[in-house]
């Protein structure tokens, strides 16, 4: 078997993050359509253009050749090749310094090619475009690589706090408050009398309630093997439970300070209990959580994570029976996940 983590997904933000998009897509699109209507209009009416519609529209149709024919391409192969020779960390700071270079060049080259071109006329191209347009790509590659010290760097530190048997960084004040105590009260009370008590075995029901202050009411029994209400939470099913949730939130945790995006979480845990004449134990509980997370490059932390989270776990660490993690990963984006819902089923990386 295979244990899965879980990360229940923000739905409420990815909800408010699609909604985002959408508003960004509409105003984009309005836009376009605005700045295409304006420079309708003004091939219709401008004074300089009139008489001159047709290499105009020769002009604007080379354009479109060349944005589709040679831009686009080179932009797909660019892209390629900085997948190929790039390390992901570091990706996107690299690509958009590329892109401000590319703007700034598109402007830049033909100045420069007709910097003394003017004709006569000292007040066209007046400027030195050459040197500073070699001055502006300077100063691009400098802060792009300023950019990719500081990822690489905020990479490293998360890395280091995800690492197997690491603890993040506390300040002083979380350090004293991991050192304190903590209570928990509840409060038991058996609803199962039918009038003569405990007179016999068979002469009482096992119902009870469960309290504790400002939390709602948990109705309970025994196990059904031991005459219980199967319709009720039994002790053996909340203590299964408690080590599984133990288990997810710590491990949503290290997720989130090791930069691993947790995008859904649910666990099929089960647990063992061995019965004998003087009484009985659980032998084990095994934990089933299935993790997905946003990119394929967070697989292999995310496997590594749930170690972490089994040494962290403070329900884990207190009884003395083994707790086992059977684990898958898959990949989805949150707004994948939105989309398809929780019963999709998607390809998994497991580890046993």
């Amino acid at each position: 078997m295979k244990a899965v983590s879980e990360v229940p997904g923000a739905v409420g933000t990815q909800r408010t993050g699609g909604m985002v998009t959408t508003v960004v897509r509409v105003v984009g699109l309005a836009g376009g359509l605005a700045l295409l209507g304006f420079g309708g209009y003004g091939l219709l009416t401008d004074q300089y253009v009139s008489g001159h519609q047709l290499q105009v529209a020769l002009w604007a149709a080379g354009a479109i050749v060349l944005h589709d024919g040679v831009w686009v391409p080179v932009l797909l192969a660019a892209g390629a090749l900085l997948a190929r020779l790039v390390p992901e960390v570091v990706r996107i700071p690299v690509r958009t310094g590329l892109m401000v270079a590319a703007a700034v060049s598109a402007v830049g080259i033909p100045a420069a090619l007709r910097e003394h071109d003017h004709n006569g006329n000292a007040t066209l191209l007046p400027l030195p475009y050459l040197r500073n347009w070699l001055l502006v790509l300077l100063v691009v590659a400098v802060l792009t690589g300023l950019a990719s010290a500081l990822t690489v760097l905020r990479d490293h530190g998360r890395r280091q706090q995800a690492r197997p048997g690491a603890r993040p960084h506390a300040a002083e004040g979380e350090k004293a408050a991991m050192a304190r105590t903590h209570s928990y009260r509840t409060e038991v009370g058996w609803t199962g009398n039918r009038g003569t008590g405990t007179s016999d075995y068979r002469s009482y029901d096992r119902s009870h309630d469960i309290d504790a202050d400002g939390r709602p009411r948990i109705q309970a029994s025994s196990d059904p093997a031991f005459r219980g209400d199967p319709a009720r939470w039994n002790p053996e099913l909340l203590l299964v439970a408690s080590v599984s949730e133990c288990h997810m939130l710590w491990y949503l945790h290290y997720c989130a300070v090791g930069g691993v995006v947790v995008t859904g979480y649910t666990d099929a845990a089960e647990g063992t209990m061995s019965e004998d004449e003087k009484g009985g134990r659980f032998t084990e509980v095994v934990l089933r959580p299935r993790v997905e997370v946003a990119s394929a490059e967070m697989v292999a932390r995310a496997e590594a994570l749930h170690a972490d989270a089994h040494r962290a776990c403070f329900i884990a660490n207190s009884v003395n029976f083994p707790v086992r993690h059977e684990g898958a990963v898959t990949v989805r984006s949150p707004s994948e996940a939105e989309e398809a819902g929780p019963e999709s089923g998607l390809t998994e990386s497991g580890t046993d």
